[in-house]
């Protein structure tokens, strides 16, 4: 296809929305700039001009439109409007966060005192950016009415339209591999269509769960004033106050109700100066269970001895409090849980029951490039910590997370997919020995013989821990020793697999020498620690690869589903119960794909779970 335009520069404005998420309450356009970058020339579109859809087909006319935030709103929200589709979206804020993933610390190197405030720091917002590259987008919109159009809005937009150009422009000179811009503009854009699907929620059956948990827990709270009474606490204040004259004694609250009782007996009140205290009033503190630090001074008071500290206040987590392993730090391990339970369930700023919407579905917030690694971030509610099912109440947490009404959910998630990217990495030292390993026998075994474990179970937490990067301290811990027993085994590890010491040798080498390692799709990873850098490496290749296999799907699916979640090596989608072994099939074929498309030496495989809800599917 011929287009009039390689690339336009727009802005929208548009009325006041109440979920930016679903785009809820967006019902109107007011007006949108477009800048054509190849002769600088600016247009206005409004409703005052009536001239709105001839900027529309401006827009389709061109092969690219770049908009800042445009996956995350413009775009969407002129296909709800006007039922208009992009060719191609530039998003000038995507490109920044992937160009700059840590940013944050480049504003702290920038400093703060030259107009840039500190609430921006790390922000990504069209606000910031004007900031740090000197044109400043419009103050308007703060408090203005966004109900009507008005010519001032219009200028907003013009200005917004010129600091995205110039974003635009800044972004080209820092450009990283287009095919990591390619890949993160796909990604979003299905992931935008993932946020507005939302995932449907089980309201009653969460109340019901609230209800339940809210009991076990004043049953604790109960239990607990037993085992740890209230302490009585004598305050600075006094009971009152009291002198004796003449072997008459007066008593008063406050020495001036003193003075007043001594003035109506006929005498000075100056003796009131001459007054004893009463005593001191004393306050009850009862035990809260919440409370870390009453949790290590209860304890230490019954003859434990803190580890670890942070800063003046003794360690207390669920780990210290299950090694105590005594019939109180139990009860308080569970209390603790049981709140952090509910305030992902009920309590929270952003419990599911007060983000799940009046259709019943949880619209969760993904930054598909939220990391420095490439990983996603989720957030209004974190969808990527909902309790495992083999947790406590995880199960219970889980199957809340459901299918559309009519139809099933399925679970796919990438088979063994860091220890195959460990696998894609080690090739080129082992000749894909550990390759063969995963493929052919039992990598675990593998693991376990060269740690010198006595367990297959032990080795799997070993290795975890080792690739993301683990001290001798915290590798000797995970199989229930201590930093001399994780040295031993890393030393044993290293000697049984000299791949892996080559590979972690050049891993460091390559970040000293470049600044950044490079990843699977050539993007820059930086770490701030070398015990960081393999991890880091790992981390980016599978969410890389987590991210080619969505793109993979939405191209190979042979039926209709809404997806619902990505998270990490996982994804969950509802589909109509006839079509959910195609498509779960489908799904591990593109991950299948995505490994080869990346040119991945390991081949790549998933797995599929059918189901109602999330708990069955994972």
């Amino acid at each position: 296809m011929n287009y009039k335009y390689n690339i336009l520069i727009s802005d929208i404005e548009t009325n006041a929305i109440k979920n930016w998420q679903t785009l809820d309450g967006l019902d109107r356009m007011h007006c949108f700039t477009v800048i054509d970058p190849t002769t600088s020339e600016l247009y206005e579109f409004n409703t005052m001009k009536d001239n709105i859809d001839e900027g529309l087909k401006m827009l389709q006319e061109s092969e690219y439109v770049c908009f800042h935030n445009g996956i995350g709103f413009d775009a969407p929200a002129l296909y709800r409007l006007y039922g208009i589709r992009f060719n191609k979206i530039v998003d000038t804020m995507l490109m920044a966060k992937v160009l700059f993933p840590d940013i944050g610390d480049e504003d702290d190197k920038r400093g703060y005192e030259k107009g840039f405030p500190k609430k921006l720091r790390g922000s990504h917002s069209l606000k910031a950016w004007g900031l740090r590259i000197g044109v400043h987008k419009d103050d308007h919109g703060a408090s203005e009415d966004w109900e009507n159009f008005s010519p001032e809005m219009q200028t907003y937009c013009n200005q917004d339209v010129r600091t995205t150009l110039a974003l635009y422009k800044y972004l080209l000179q820092h450009s990283t591999s287009p095919k990591t811009l390619v890949l993160e503009h796909e990604f979003a854009k299905l992931i935008r269509i993932q946020e507005m699907n939302g995932f449907p929620f089980d309201v009653k059956k969460a109340n019901e769960l609230a209800k339940e948990l809210m009991v076990r827990r004043v049953e604790i709270e109960n239990e607990m004033q037993e085992v740890f009474p209230a302490k009585v606490e004598t305050m600075k204040s006094v009971t009152g106050w009291r002198v004796e004259v003449e072997g008459f004694e007066y008593t008063a609250k406050t020495k001036v109700q003193l003075k007043a009782e001594l003035k109506r007996a006929g005498l000075k009140q100056t003796i009131s100066d001459l007054a004893e205290k009463t005593g001191n009033k004393t306050k009850t503190i009862p035990f809260n269970p919440g409370s870390r630090d009453q949790i290590a001074e209860r304890l230490m008071e019954a003859g434990w001895k803190p580890a670890a500290y942070e800063g003046k206040r003794p360690e207390i987590n669920e780990g210290v409090l299950r090694k105590i392993n005594t019939k109180e730090s139990l009860k308080l391990l569970e209390y603790l849980l049981l709140q952090k339970r509910l305030g992902m369930l009920a309590e929270g700023k952003h419990a599911w029951l007060n983000a799940v919407t009046d259709e019943g579905r949880i619209h969760g917030s993904v930054n598909t490039a939220g990391t420095v690694t490439g990983r996603c971030t989720h957030n209004s509610p974190n969808i990527g910590q909902i309790p495992a099912v083999r947790s406590e109440y995880g199960k219970e947490c889980r199957e809340l997370f459901t299918a559309p009404e009519g139809k099933v959910l399925v679970g796919s998630d990438a088979s063994q997919l860091e220890l195959r990217c460990l696998a894609h990495y080690l090739f080129p030292y082992d000749s894909g020995k550990y390759v063969r390993e995963i493929l052919e026998g039992d990598i675990h075994t593998v693991n376990q013989n060269a740690a010198g474990l006595p367990t297959r179970d032990q080795a799997k937490t070993f290795i975890y821990s080792l690739i993301y990067g683990a001290s001798d301290t915290r590798l000797g811990e995970s199989v229930g020793g201590g930093r001399p027993e994780g040295k031993r085994l890393r030393n044993s590890f290293m000697s049984k697999m000299p791949a892996f010491k080559k590979l972690l040798s050049d891993v460091e080498e390559s970040e000293k020498k470049h600044g950044h390692l490079t990843g699977i799709d050539g993007r820059e990873i930086r770490s701030r620690s070398k015990h960081s850098l393999l991890n880091f490496l790992l981390q980016s290749c599978g969410a890389v690869i987590m991210k080619q296999s969505l793109i993979e799907f939405a191209l190979l699916a042979s039926h209709p589903y809404e997806m619902h979640a990505n998270v990490h090596d996982e994804v969950q989608f509802s589909c109509e119960e006839e079509h959910a072994k195609d498509l779960g099939r489908e799904f591990v074929t593109a991950i299948e794909k995505a490994g080869k498309t990346l040119e991945f030496k390991c081949p790549l495989d998933g797995d599929f779970k059918i189901g109602n809800n999330w708990a069955e599917t994972h």
